[in-house]
């Protein structure tokens, strides 16, 4: 996989404006509401929604595998 495939990815699933995973995972986790005022539930809450990210993009390229090839 090459780097402007997961850029492609990252714009598919998340909006134009996302250039990274840890942007995507940042915006998550303002909107999520949480109180972000305790370091180890930041941490927590990071690691939770990164494996989320991770799952979502393992989505994107398996569906991608069963198409025709890239969008």
């Amino acid at each position: 996989m090459g780097t402007g495939n997961l850029i492609l990815a990252y714009r598919e699933l998340w909006g134009e404006f996302t250039g990274s995973m840890a942007q995507e995972r940042e915006r998550r986790l303002l909107e999520s509401g949480a109180d972000l005022s305790q370091p180890t539930k930041v941490r927590t809450l990071r690691g939770h929604i990164t494996r989320q990210l991770l799952a979502e993009l393992r989505d994107y390229f398996d569906q991608q595998k069963g198409s025709d090839g890239p969008r």
